[in-house]
């Protein structure tokens, strides 16, 4: 199985990152774009394994409290083959550290986590190539700041059905506080 640990996202705000995704589309050449039930925030990509069981392990040992996170603006990672094209998240000390937690807890485990620092996004499009006179910055500048509670971390499967990507979640932790352990 191809496996990640995610937060995701309310409809509502889903259904505001599927418009700036088409109109991404509408302004773009090619590339590769997110489904509206696929928006989330990756906190730790595990890829293909078979110990499904270890992770989940791993995430009930996680204890935190709700918290909120705000999304708005985008950006792009440049790519040879297109650019990823992503909608930013705010700086969230909470979130940094659960995605630490589980990056370090999941390397002693023996998983091979990507070392790079903790740079939360959602992924509104891969491979894009945009048309000529593309305006990077008004484009950012249409995603407007939106807010939501996180209070519940999944781990999510990565697979193709009939053709499409499809993330299905598996498992999830509530918030829950140290002392509730």
């Amino acid at each position: 199985m191809r496996l990640f640990i995610a937060v995701g996202l309310p409809d509502s705000i889903k259904e505001k990152l599927y418009r700036a995704s088409v109109r991404l589309k509408e302004q773009s050449e090619k590339g590769t774009f997110s489904r509206r039930g696929n928006y989330h925030i990756t906190l730790a990509f595990i890829g293909e394994t078979e110990r499904s069981g270890d992770v989940c392990r791993i995430m009930d040992a996680l204890s935190f409290q709700r918290f909120d996170v705000e999304t708005g603006g985008a950006g792009r990672f440049s790519s040879r083959e297109g650019d990823i094209y992503w909608a930013g998240v705010g700086e969230s000390r909470p979130l940094s550290q659960i995605a630490d937690r589980l990056s370090n807890d999941l390397r002693a485990a023996g998983f091979k986590i990507d070392s790079r620092p903790f740079k939360p996004h959602i992924t509104l499009g891969r491979r894009v190539v945009t048309r000529r006179g593309f305006d990077r910055a008004a484009f950012s500048a249409s995603l407007s700041p939106m807010r939501f509670t996180v209070s519940r971390i999944s781990l999510m499967k990565s697979e193709h059905i009939d053709g499409r990507l499809t993330y299905t979640e598996i498992y999830s932790v509530s918030e829950r506080p140290k002392d509730a352990l």
